[in-house]
């Protein structure tokens, strides 16, 4: 458990086990649990609520006479654990459903024999586990443990204990908790399964003697079931989860602007000097132009109507992509694929939903990932794909997948929201290499690099018959821009001066075209001012970044060629 314990039950733990010869650990209680609660009903059965199942475990409560119970999901240690899984339980036609509180203040310490352990959505044995006593269940998230007692002495329970192992409980052990935190096993809860013990809500059976009391102990191991089904686990959502336009130009001389000042200069808006500063001389020019241009008026109205670019995404990149909403639904499209992509991706689900519970799960799905991906490979890898790992923490799962992904035949594109997530860690593991990087709503969504794609794709002589080889060129421009955007890095020396040098000679030529050729300035200057405006806020942008000066320009130059680079070629070409 996390902060906030209740240290009064501590203490108390402390005073009934300190007489005893053996002290049994008791688990540290949070000052309040949330549950959610499905509401009030009447004569009601487990199986009415069967699409919650795979959620997490079903449990009722008495709300008073004439049948009526309160139902509730699972416990969580915050409110905003519940309040992630709350909203897929109202797509599910739940929509009464809400988070409540269960302060843990005020319970008393059980001494209780756990006999299992188990994820909420496996079977349940409940004709066997009913042969142990009346039983009792523990609630964590996805988990479920079941329990009998209480009992009233320590050693009481551990002898117990050794009679339920006996009798088959080979995980039997005795354990202390709050009595706030279990719930009587009732029909409601046992209903799903096929075998079904006539469980009372508190009577004895025959099979077992009552024991006098029970005690504590280490939470039993999993078993391994390497295709297992994931219960729901949702990603938290941060409120912008992309980076925006800068929302004004910041202080200081940008060569961008000394470049926009230049040009409404020439073009009879900006009377002033040429320093590279965003005055108010020059905020009233670009006005200026924008309103008196007609044909850059006009492609800013088409360029409002659109809606940024479109990402054309594979079955796997799409269900990949699908895990920051919706990880339940893309675990299960995950299963139905052969990819050793799908399978490292399904184990990043369940690390992500409890790295312990899940260990062998996560560590059989990686390594049978590794092999797959890594059968009949020839050459040098870059690490030992034929051992067998253990995944103890998120960098090496994130790693490896990243092996995984650049092994197979047509590598799928990797997640925009891993690098939102797990930064550190993505940056790490796709450090100095190439690859690809899906559309992350990103520079093509801001107006004025908007404006500035429409106004080329009007430049682009070939725009209708595209030659191959632009067709790739603009597919790889396209990566590029999505890890300029999302993961920019500083540029090479080498790269600095070959992006400064292609916008040199870009402006050479349309600006010699542009002076002699009327019809073709009609394009031309809207071009020129769309570009210096787009130049301007990507500056700033990698500015606000951190960047230096020098590194910011050339980021921006870099993000404006893979904009217009295809569309703008024949001419650096004359």
């Amino acid at each position: 458990m996390k902060n906030g314990f209740n240290w009064v039950f501590s203490f108390v733990m402390v005073v009934l086990l300190g007489t005893t010869t053996v002290i049994l650990a008791a688990t540290p209680q949070i000052d309040t649990l949330y549950t959610i609660q499905l509401g009030t009903f009447q004569d009601v059965e487990g199986t009415d609520f069967e699409p919650l199942r795979s959620i997490g475990y079903l449990y009722a409560e008495n709300a008073g006479g004439e049948g009526l119970q309160n139902v509730f999901l699972s416990q969580y240690e915050t409110r905003a654990e519940a309040n992630r899984i709350i909203e897929i339980i109202k797509d599910r036609g739940f929509g009464d459903a809400f988070v409540t509180p269960r302060p843990q203040g005020g319970g008393t310490p059980q001494i209780m024999i756990q006999l299992t352990r188990q994820n909420s959505y496996e079977f349940l044995d409940w004709t066997k586990l009913s042969k142990a006593g009346p039983l009792f269940m523990e609630l964590e998230k996805q988990v479920v443990k079941v329990m009998v007692g209480p009992f009233e002495k320590v050693e009481a329970a551990k002898q117990h204990a050794a009679t339920l192992q006996d009798m088959g409980f080979e995980g039997a052990f005795a354990k202390v908790v709050n009595s706030k935190a279990i719930h009587p096993v009732t029909q409601f809860h046992t209903i799903f399964e096929l075998e079904m013990a006539d469980l009372p809500e508190e009577e004895e059976t025959e099979d077992t003697p009552a024991p006098e009391e029970y005690g504590g102990g280490p939470d039993l191991p999993l078993t391994d079931t390497s295709d297992i089904e994931a219960p729901t686990y949702v990603f938290e959502t941060p409120e912008i989860l992309y980076p925006k336009a800068p929302g004004s130009v910041g202080k200081g001389k940008r060569q961008s602007i000394k470049g926009l000042q230049q040009f409404l200069k020439g073009n009879s808006a900006f009377v002033g000097t040429v320093d590279g500063k965003y005055n108010a001389k020059t905020a009233a020019a670009v006005s200026l132009f924008s309103e008196s241009n007609g044909m850059y008026k006009r492609y800013g109205l088409i360029a409002a109507e659109k809606a940024g670019e479109v990402s054309e995404l594979t079955e796997l990149e799409a269900t990949i992509a699908m895990i920051e909403t919706d990880s339940d639904k893309a675990y299960k499209k995950l299963e139905e694929m052969e990819s050793p992509v799908a399978k490292a991706y399904r184990a990043y689900i369940l690390f992500m939903m409890d790295a312990d519970v899940y260990a062998k799960d996560v560590n059989g799905l990686m390594n049978r990932a590794i092999d797959q991906a890594y059968e009949g490979f020839e050459g040098e890898a870059p690490f030992d794909y034929k051992a067998s790992y253990a995944y103890d923490n998120l960098n090496q799962l994130v790693l490896h997948t990243r092996y995984i992904q650049a092994a197979v035949k047509d590598e799928p594109a990797a997640p925009c929201w891993l690098f939102l997530r797990h930064k550190a860690e993505a940056e790490s593991a796709y450090e100095d290499v190439d690859f690809n990087l899906q559309y992350c709503h990103g520079f093509m969504e801001w107006p004025a690099i908007t404006l500035l794609k429409t106004i080329s794709t009007d430049l682009n002589p070939d725009e209708s018959d595209m030659p191959e080889e632009l067709l790739e060129k603009e597919e790889q421009y396209r990566h590029q821009r999505n890890r300029l955007f999302l993961i920019p890095r500083k540029l090479k020396t080498d790269q600095e001066e070959a992006i400064v040098a292609w916008n040199d000679a870009l402006w050479k030529s349309l600006d010699t075209r542009i002076n002699k050729d009327r019809f073709f300035a009609k394009f031309g200057t809207p071009f020129k001012m769309a570009y210096h405006k787009a130049w301007m806020e990507l500056e700033d942008y990698y500015l606000e970044k951190g960047f230096e000066s020098y590194q910011s320009n050339a980021l921006a130059l870099a993000v404006l060629q893979t904009v217009v680079g295809t569309d703008v070629q024949s001419y650096l070409e004359e």
